[in-house]
C-alpha cells in the first residue's frame, strides 16, 4: 500500500507510542437508543433496548430479517429499533422488574433462530450463567434449548474479549452489576487501545440516563481491580456479563472463515487469549482469484476544526471521506485508519460490495491550540492492517490537510 514518509511516521507514532497518539476501534453506525424513547418502558428496560440495538446492527450488516421496517416508512433506522425494543419488553419480563441475564438471552435466541436458523451462536461470557438460568427459568441450562442456535458459556468477560469482538465488527450486550443483583445493560461501541490512569477507555451505546449519564454515547473505563474487570460508573462495578451474537454463516449460507470460536476453543471452554488482529491464522485472507478481488480507495476527503467543549482550548478535527470498492468482489470487515495531526483512530466501515462505497467520519482531538501545527495534516487509509487481498494495493491512502481558516462552524 502507498504511504508517504509523513504518513508512515504518523501511523508508527499512533500505534507504537501511545503518548503521541491513540489507536481506536469504533462501531460508529451503532443505533443509539435509550429506554426513555420506548413507549411503555421503565428504567428496567435496558436489556430489551440493548437486544434491539444488537439486532439493528446485524440487520444492517447482511441479516436483514433481524430488523424489518417496522414503522413502514421504507427505511431501516432508529425508529424501527425503538419499536423492536418495545416488542422485547414482554418476553424479557421487563415490565415486571429488572431483567435477569437468562431473560435477555433466551428471547434473543428464539428471535434470531426463527429468522436465521443455524446461522448464529450466542457467546455468554459469564460462568455463573447456568446456575442463574436454573434459578430464573426453573429448569437446568441446556446449550441447545433453542433449536437452530447454540448458547456457549465462557469465562468471565475481559477487556481482551471486548476488543476482539469490536475488531470483528461485533457489538455485545454488556451487563453491569454485582453478583446476584440485577444488571443494567448497554452495548459495546468503541475502545481506545491505550491504557490510562483510570483504565482502558471505552464507550457504549447508552440505554439509560440513570446511571450512565445524559449522553447517547456513554464514555467510561474498563479496569482490572479486585480480581475482576470492572466498569467505572460512579464507582467501580463488575463487568459481570458480555453477550455476543456470533455469525457462523454468511447471509448467503456460506460458512464464516473464522467461526466458530477462537483458535483451540471448545464450546463452554476457556476462550484463551484471542489477541489483536492478525493473531489468528484463520484470519489470513482467502484469495478469490486474480480477476475477482476487491479494490479499495478513498476520495472526497475533507477536514475542518472546532474548539473542544471542555474549556481546554483544544483543536478538534472532523475528517470525512468516502471509501470506494472498485473491484469485482465484496470487501468484508473493512476497517479504516483516520489521522489528524499526530493522532489516529481506527473504525469499522463494514461490508462494501463491488461497486459500492461507504462514507467514513471521525472527530479527533488534535491537541492544544497553541501547539497545533497549521495546516493540520490528515489522511484516511482503507484496510490499514492489510487483512484484505485486493486487486491493487497501491491506492488505499489519501493524504490531505486543512488550514486554520477551515472552521467546522
Amino acid at each position: 500500500m502507498h504511504r508517504s514518509i509523513v504518513l508512515v511516521s504518523l501511523l508508527a507514532l499512533c500505534i507504537a507510542i501511545p503518548v503521541w497518539g491513540q489507536q481506536m476501534m469504533e462501531l460508529s453506525e451503532l443505533h443509539l437508543v435509550s429506554w426513555e424513547a420506548v413507549p411503555g418502558a421503565t428504567p428496567e428496560a435496558t436489556g430489551p433496548v440493548s437486544a434491539a440495538i444488537l439486532m439493528a446492527w446485524h440487520a444492517e450488516h447482511g441479516y436483514a430479517r433481524l430488523l424489518p421496517d417496522l414503522n413502514g416508512d421504507g427505511r431501516l433506522d432508529r425508529e424501527d429499533t425503538v419499536k423492536l425494543a418495545a416488542r422485547f419488553l414482554e418476553p424479557m419480563r421487563a415490565l415486571e422488574g429488572p431483567a435477569a441475564d437468562p431473560l435477555v438471552v433466551e428471547p434473543v435466541a428464539w428471535y434470531v433462530a426463527e429468522r436465521y436458523p443455524d446461522a448464529f451462536e450466542i457467546w455468554i461470557y459469564d460462568p455463573s450463567f447456568p446456575d442463574e438460568y436454573q434459578w430464573v427459568m426453573g429448569r437446568p441450562f441446556d446449550p441447545g434449548v433453542v433449536p437452530g442456535i447454540r448458547l456457549i458459556v465462557l469465562d468471565e468477560p475481559r477487556h481482551e474479549d471486548y476488543v476482539q469482538h469490536l475488531e470483528r465488527e461485533r457489538p455485545g450486550i454488556v451487563g453491569i452489576g454485582h453478583e446476584r443483583e440485577p444488571n443494567r445493560y448497554a452495548v459495546s461501541r468503541s475502545a481506545v487501545l491505550a491504557e490510562g490512569p483510570r483504565g482502558w477507555p471505552v464507550d457504549l451505546a447508552n440505554t439509560s440516563h440513570d446511571p450512565f449519564g445524559p449522553n447517547a454515547v456513554w464514555e467510561t473505563f474498563l479496569r482490572w481491580d479486585r480480581g475482576h474487570w470492572q466498569i467505572e460508573v460512579d464507582d467501580l462495578i463488575p463487568f459481570e456479563t458480555f453477550v455476543v451474537l456470533v455469525p457462523t454463516r454468511e447471509p448467503d449460507g456460506e460458512p464464516e472463515p473464522d467461526e466458530p470460536g477462537f483458535p483451540g476453543d471448545e464450546p463452554g471452554g476457556d476462550p484463551g487469549d484471542p489477541g489483536f488482529p492478525g493473531d489468528d491464522p484463520r484470519d489470513e485472507p482467502k484469495d478469490p482469484g486474480p480477476t475477482r478481488l476487491p479494490n479499495l480507495w478513498v476520495t472526497n476527503m475533507t477536514g475542518c476544526w472546532s474548539w473542544s467543549n471542555d474549556g481546554l482550548e483544544h483543536v478538534v478535527a472532523t475528517v470525512t471521506g468516502i471509501v470506494h470498492n472498485g473491484g469485482k468482489a465484496t470487501a468484508s470487515n473493512v476497517w479504516v485508519s483516520i489521522t489528524a495531526g499526530k493522532v489516529c483512530i481506527q473504525q469499522a466501515a463494514g461490508t462494501i460490495p463491488a461497486g459500492g462505497q461507504k462514507t467514513v467520519r471521525a472527530t479527533i482531538d488534535v491537541g492544544a491550540y497553541d501547539t497545533t501545527t497549521w495546516p493540520v495534516r490528515t489522511s484516511i487509509t482503507a484496510d490499514p492492517n492489510h487483512t484484505i487481498t485486493e486487486a491493487d494495493e497501491s491506492n488505499n491512502t489519501t493524504d490531505s490537510a486543512f488550514p486554520q481558516s477551515s472552521d467546522c462552524n
